[in-house]
């Protein structure tokens, strides 16, 4: 009887403390989430001077890349092309990080387990442009089938059948592409301009009111 009031208590405990996170992202996010961004039909470019110094670009951009914790991988000169690692986005309570730009995006990084992978591109037509992409990811973990006391247990060793596959046939984790998060290309592309020192020939200027987090 007396074990039986401790798991009650400890039940207790644990859907008040459950309500209480649930309050408390509710009073946090709620100001700040919006509905999903709609995805970008063309490239978060900007058009580049006949003059400009193209290797000052290619450093800073290397340098306002490391800054917001996206980590250079490929650095292809001979292409233009710079690709970073992917990397884990921030949550709520990393706010000194820079690597997400609308609430939205704060609000998925937070729930879900989200990546951002970065790539800048040196375009050379009439003139050359640069351009600023970013893909995000969503980490893609199948559910397990409980349905007794000790398949909890079991549950973390990987021995479960998942709702997909119905069997105790291994699926893997993986990532989905949820497209492009053109909000934070258009802040990276405006802090790599600013801080080269690089006009703005075709007056892009991608800042938004929810891009005001930089460093």
């Amino acid at each position: 009887m007396r074990n039986r009031a401790k798991q009650l208590i400890g039940m207790e405990h644990f859907v008040v403390r459950a309500l209480g996170i649930g309050l408390f992202a509710a009073a946090f996010f709620g100001p700040l989430a919006c509905q999903q961004p709609v995805q970008p039909e063309g490239p978060t470019a900007s058009a580049l001077a006949d003059d400009e110094d193209l290797d000052l670009l290619w450093t800073t951009a290397l340098r306002v890349l490391r800054k917001v914790d996206f980590r250079p991988d490929q650095q292809d000169r001979a292409l233009g092309v710079i690709s970073t690692y992917p990397t884990t986005s921030m949550q709520w309570f990393e706010p000194w990080r820079q690597d997400v730009a609308t609430g939205y995006a704060l609000l998925e990084a937070s729930i879900h387990t989200i990546q951002r992978k970065a790539t800048i591109r040196f375009v050379k037509n009439e003139s050359w442009s640069m351009e600023v992409q970013i893909d995000v990811y969503r980490l893609s973990r199948p559910s397990t089938q409980i349905t007794t006391a000790s398949s909890v247990l079991h549950g973390f060793s990987g021995l479960l059948p998942t709702s997909e596959a119905g069997s105790n046939q291994s699926v893997g984790d993986h990532w989905v592409h949820l497209g492009r998060d053109e909000a934070l290309e258009g802040r990276l592309l405006n802090r790599i301009l600013n801080e080269s020192g690089a006009a703005f020939v075709d007056g892009s200027d991608y800042d938004s009111e929810n891009s005001k987090t930089e460093g």
